[in-house]
């Protein structure tokens, strides 16, 4: 039997695939718009509106796209409704804003459905649900305090073996349920996968969870884009953080580079804005302006101290003739002294050979003497020793005497010739003499350099005046030239231009192997960060994500879990939910509304599409309504709801719930039905974008506000209209289809249509989506006169006075307003309405169309334009 249901889905499937036109598996990159300035560091890109896609892996880049220009990394990526908070790198390029993204096809998505059922082992529970078969009352269960009787069982459901449904309508605590149930489940020791078909959905129980929890890094692992801030930023949780580690050392050097990338693109804008300033501006003649202004400044008084530099040029010629003039003096009477100058020489040497001979004379008598001494105090054998030496020694000393007796005579002959020289005349004179020249010399040398100096001085300045005279006569038009150019700073910016583009050469080739070298180390760090990420998921004791992830992520298309819960499953095609639940391997709960809307099929689709993708694991269980669900014994069935007031609650329940009651405190909310046919024809078509936009921007620093239009063209004229206004984060119009199961503080809901078969539904579920506030645009009289379906529970509504009436021609002005005292809110949409009198047109309502570069929408995230109106 297992292998029977598999081959019939695994078919079904198949066959769904061949519906689906693009591209399988994992897409090329593709450009999703240029992210904006948000705030606290963050960049915006508007994504509202446009076919979501699972994102596999993002990035910044430049126009050209990560595969030819470099990428940056995205540090963090949250979908707020549509709308996508990026935490980008720090010094992101502006030229680089683009995110570019590669994301998994509507078909892709339907191969790995196939894939995964084509792979799935045995699977007990996934073969029960196929089978119809849901298992019976839980297991009794202690924990349950704080929860209704309700509440309690749904946990008990979750904690218990087997496979079971829960109903939960909008307001009645599944977020609550599933965060304590994976509470329980980590703190015995299971594992847990935790699915649902948002992203907000998957944090909404996560953050719950973790809130009682308190787990180290690494028990609950978040896999994909996170809603929320605290999910997306805590590094114990969010799986890119956990996994960021593993490929630290490779992340500072991809950091580096892209500082270096940045510098370089820096440099490059700089440029192209420095270009851009300077536009027509001349750098040559500018420079010739401002050199005639300066020549005619200095010819102003250049002819003065042209005659004052050649009269200091002509006296210092006059101070050099003199100079050497007297140089030539002292040298000649150098050159007359000089014979005095030899004679002092001759004299001092004659002096010095006489001493040296008296000097050496003395000596050797001293010798002698002290030889003599010593023989006469030593004894007979010394004596004869002793008297030798007295021999030489006299020897030598008369040989000595003999010849200094001549070398006297020859010094005391050349020192009487020299004093004959010298006569009166001595070495003062001589001194006296050098000095002389000595100074002369230093004279010649300041004269000469005096001289050169000046000569320089007028040689310049006549030069000047050359060059002066060269640039023309000066006009107002280089006057004006100068001073504009100055005035706007066009010099400088000159200046740096010419200063970058020296430090520019060679950029092309640097950025070329900088951005391969970035690209390299990417893929390197993404294979490091894959091994983590298997080993953080194997070990994590809950792992929470989308449907789509969960069949799509490769470290989990293999894993099993004890237990699976599945939130959101009401509106999930039967496929889908049977591939997630052949990961569970002892309990499966599927938590949704059964009367959400079902997947949509074409009309022409067969039965095994119908049973596979068109149901969903209610309907194929035989549950259907809300009194099936109470009876069946596999489903438990939450009807205590805290979301809404009384008042809307009873309108929910007569549109579509029947069986919801409020819990002990029900909150107040506020329900206006704004009937727009008081109006004239065209300001009741501005009203269609008009109304929405004012009562956003009244109500979103109240919480976020949800517009739900009764087909997608109304939805993008609405859209259009918040962005025209500045209207992002926070507001959002789609419609039912999209938008149902979501929670919005204030909810705008469009009735201005044809009822469609199941306007009732559609209706029912577009009321439960408010909290706060719900407004209603409706035809006034239709509501008055209906008699059966969703107009009529709201003219019972009107008629309980439980709903407010507020006139469309009252808040554009054209009648009065009812009498008493007129509310804040009125007031504050009447004046942004009454802008529609001054020039506020009306906003066309666009064609439907698609982007080539959108993916189609997937699996369970059926085609906006698929969606059924509103009642």
């Amino acid at each position: 039997m297992a292998a029977e249901w598999l081959a019939h889905a695994i078919d079904a499937v198949q066959r769904w695939i061949a519906r689906e036109d693009g591209p399988g598996r994992v897409a090329a990159w593709s450009d999703l718009g240029v992210a904006v300035p948000g705030g606290e560091g963050q960049l915006v890109v508007d994504r509202r509106g446009r076919e979501q896609c699972a994102i596999v892996e993002a990035c910044f880049a430049g126009a050209q796209g990560p595969e030819h220009e470099p990428a940056y990394p995205v540090d963090e990526l949250r979908d707020d409704v549509g709308v996508l908070l990026l935490r980008p790198p720090q010094g992101l390029p502006e030229r680089s804003r683009h995110l570019w993204v590669r994301s998994l096809s509507p078909r892709s998505l339907r191969e790995a459905l196939r894939d995964g059922l084509r792979v799935a082992g045995p699977a007990p529970l996934a073969q029960a649900l196929a089978e119809g078969r849901l298992s019976g009352a839980p297991a009794d269960h202690p924990g349950t305090e704080g929860l209704s009787g309700e509440q309690g069982e749904a946990l008990r459901a979750c904690l218990s073996p087997g496979v079971r449904l829960v109903w939960g309508p909008p307001g009645t605590g599944t977020t609550e349920v599933l965060a304590r149930a994976v509470e329980e489940l980590v703190g015995a020791g299971k594992r847990v996968l935790l699915v649902s078909t948002t992203d907000s959905a998957v944090d909404d129980v996560l953050h719950a969870a973790l809130a009682r929890m308190a787990p180290a890094a690494g028990t609950a692992v978040r896999v994909g884009a996170a809603a929320r801030a605290e999910i997306a930023g805590d590094p114990g949780v969010s799986l890119e953080r956990l996994a960021a580690p593993a490929s630290r050392e490779l992340d500072e050097q991809r950091a580096a580079i892209a500082a270096e990338l940045r510098e370089i693109e820096e440099a490059a804008e700089e440029v192209e804005r420095l270009r851009v300033e300077l536009g027509e501006h001349d750098e040559p003649v500018y420079r010739a302006a401002v050199a005639r202004i300066e020549a005619e400044r200095v010819l102003d008084g250049l002819g003065t101290r042209v005659e004052q530099a050649q009269a200091e040029a002509d006296d210092a010629r006059r101070a050099t003739m003199t100079a050497a003039t007297e140089l030539r003096a002292a040298l000649a009477a150098r050159a007359e002294i000089d014979p005095v100058r030899d004679a002092l020489e001759q004299e001092r040497r004659a002096v010095e050979g006489l001493a040296a001979i008296a000097q050496r004379q003395d000596a050797l008598r001293l010798q002698l003497r002290a030889l003599e001494a010593e023989e006469r105090s030593a004894g007979w054998r010394g004596r004869r020793q002793r008297r030798r030496a007295v021999d030489a020694a006299d020897t030598e000393l008369r040989r000595f005497t003999v010849a200094a007796a001549e070398g006297r005579r020859r010094w005391l002959d050349a020192q009487l010739g020299a004093r004959a020289v010298l006569g009166e005349r001595g070495r003062a004179d001589v001194d006296a003499v050098d000095a002389r020249v000595a100074r002369a010399e230093n004279a010649m040398a300041i004269a000469d350099e005096e001289f050169r100096r000046a000569r320089d001085r007028l040689a310049e300045l006549r030069a000047t005046v050359a060059e002066a005279q060269g640039w023309g006569p000066l006009t107002d038009d280089d006057r004006r030239l100068v001073s504009e150019s100055e005035e706007r700073g066009l010099p400088a910016r000159h200046a740096r231009l010419q200063e970058l583009l020296g430090r520019m050469e060679g950029a092309d080739a640097r950025r070329e192997e900088l951005a391969a070298e970035h690209r390299e180390l990417l893929e390197r760090a993404r294979a490091l960060r894959s091994g983590a990420v298997a080993r953080i998921l194997g070990e994590a004791g809950v792992v929470a994500t989308t449907l789509a992830r969960s069949r799509s992520h490769p470290a989990l298309g293999h894993a099993t879990f004890d237990a699976v819960l599945v939130d959101g499953a009401g509106a999930v095609p039967l496929a889908e939910v049977l591939l997630v639940l052949c990961r569970a391997t002892t309990t499966a709960v599927l938590v949704g509304d059964l009367l959400q809307l079902a997947p949509a099929l074409p009309d022409d689709a067969g039965p095994e599409l119908r049973r596979w993708i068109g149901a969903t694991c209610f309907s194929h269980v035989g549950i259907g309504t809300p009194d099936e669900a109470v009876a069946h014994e596999g489903c438990v069935a939450l009807t205590q709801q805290s979301r809404f007031g009384a008042g809307l609650r009873r309108l929910a329940n007569e549109a579509l719930y029947e069986r919801l009651h409020d819990a002990d405190a029900p909150p107040r909310t506020e329900v206006v039905l704004i009937d727009v046919a008081t109006a004239a024809v065209p300001a009741a078509d501005g009203l269609v974008t008009a109304l929405p936009r004012a009562l956003a921007a009244l109500h979103a620093p109240d919480g976020p506000v949800g517009v739900v239009a009764p087909c997608a063209a109304r939805a993008e004229a609405v859209l259009a209209s918040f962005r025209d206004h500045g209207l992002v984060m926070g507001v959002t119009a789609d419609t039912v289809h999209a938008l149902q199961g979501r929670e919005f503080a204030t909810a705008v809901v469009d009735l201005r249509t044809e009822v469609p078969d199941d306007g009732q539904r559609a209706f029912g579920l577009a009321v439960a989506t408010a909290r706060r506030r719900l407004y209603l645009l409706a035809d006034g009289a239709a509501v008055g006169a209906a008699e059966a379906g969703p107009l009529r529970a709201l003219r019972d509504a009107v008629e309980r006075g439980e709903v407010r009436t507020w006139s469309a021609a009252a808040l554009l002005g054209t009648v009065d307003p009812p009498i008493g005292p007129v509310e804040a809110a009125f007031a504050e949409v009447s004046a942004q309405l009454r802008e529609l009198d001054s020039g506020d047109a009306p906003r066309p309502i666009p064609e439907q169309r698609r982007s080539p570069q959108e993916p189609e929408p997937s699996g369970s995230e059926e085609p906006r334009d698929a969606a059924r109106p509103v009642g």
